[in-house]
């Protein structure tokens, strides 16, 4: 749900396109020790919601994952999330999904 002003309604918000690889594999990949990676991508206009663009770069450090994660094969993975919270005395409900593929860099 957005509420902006007088407009409510159901929208598309923060969704973007992202390249994410692996710098160092750790215990997400079955290994020892954190995993280090890096994302980048681009952030696309929503659905009654910000309609810019831009562009993302993040640094992960990751030691445990939280979420559900469906691998359909060995190189295509799907994976959901809900989340709620009350931002300025609002409700917010909020559904991820995301599809990762994964392919050999030589």
């Amino acid at each position: 749900m957005i509420c902006r002003g007088d407009r409510r309604g159901t929208g598309l918000a923060e969704d973007s396109a992202t390249l994410k690889g692996v710098l160092r594999e750790g215990v997400l990949q079955e290994k020892s020790g954190p995993s280090i990676a890096t994302e980048f991508g681009v952030l696309l206009p929503g659905i009654r919601a910000d309609r810019g663009t831009g562009a993302t770069l993040a640094g992960i450090l990751s030691q445990q994952f939280v979420g559900a994660i469906w691998q359909v094969k060995d190189d295509i993975a799907v994976d959901f999330g809900l989340r709620g919270a009350r931002v300025n005395d609002h409700t917010v409900a909020e559904f991820r999904a995301g599809v990762t593929f994964a392919f050999p860099v030589p």
